[in-house]
């Protein structure tokens, strides 16, 4: 499967991580549905890598510029997936509810609560199942995970260092994108045009935002 994909020369294969790689091999065989796969691996990814760039010149992270350097590139209106209601049994999701307040307070806990929100409370109101607000989930478990990876640094924080403890619990299924989708829409993501042209726009998009950090 990950040979076909090299034959694209749009596809710009080194900057794809091996997390997606073996994601991609498990999933799928199609090749659009391999691209979305790796354009939410690269939202995670590249989230994350900002936000440690930021904390190592001790600077703040702007998340919500970064999110909107590639949201006007992303589809809002096609409805590319079902989400995977099952993702998060009922204990869970009340604890998810339970961070509504809390997630006003701590960003950390907002990037948590997101990844709750998006499939499950947003969607009621309006279209999720977009692949804006599907990278959107990626970017907000990117942000977790710096944090995550320094939590030593919140054993203070009692609220944020119990939240990120419960989310280490939890991780391994989070970080895997086949698990927050029930069904992918093959045919309307073959009407998306230029897939693998919008990845390295992303792609390129994300590192120049990155490398003008001061």
């Amino acid at each position: 499967m990950i040979k076909k994909t090299k034959k694209n020369k749009n596809l710009n294969s080194k900057n794809i991580s091996k997390k997606s790689k073996k994601i991609v091999r498990k999933t799928s065989k199609n090749k659009n549905e391999i691209i979305v796969f790796r354009m939410f691996d690269l939202l995670l990814n590249k989230s994350e890598e900002y936000n440690n760039i930021c904390h190592k010149k001790g600077i703040q992270s702007d998340g919500l510029n970064f999110w909107r350097s590639v949201k006007p590139l992303l589809d809002d209106k096609i409805e590319i997936l079902t989400w995977n209601k099952k993702i998060f049994n009922l204990e869970e999701q009340k604890y998810f509810k339970n961070l509504e307040k809390d997630q006003e307070k701590f960003e950390i806990i907002h990037f948590l609560y997101q990844i709750f929100n998006i499939p499950f409370i947003e969607s009621t109101t309006k279209p999720t199942n977009n692949l804006r607000k599907l990278l959107q989930v990626g970017l907000n478990i990117g942000q977790l995970e710096h944090h995550f990876k320094r939590k030593k640094e919140y054993t203070s924080n009692k609220i944020i260092n119990n939240n990120l403890k419960w989310y280490g619990k939890r991780r391994n299924k989070i970080l895997k994108i086949n698990n927050f989708i029930q069904k992918i829409h093959l045919k309307n993501i073959s009407n998306m045009d230029n897939l693998d042209k919008l990845y390295n726009l992303l792609l390129k998009t994300l590192n120049d935002f990155i490398k003008n950090i001061k």
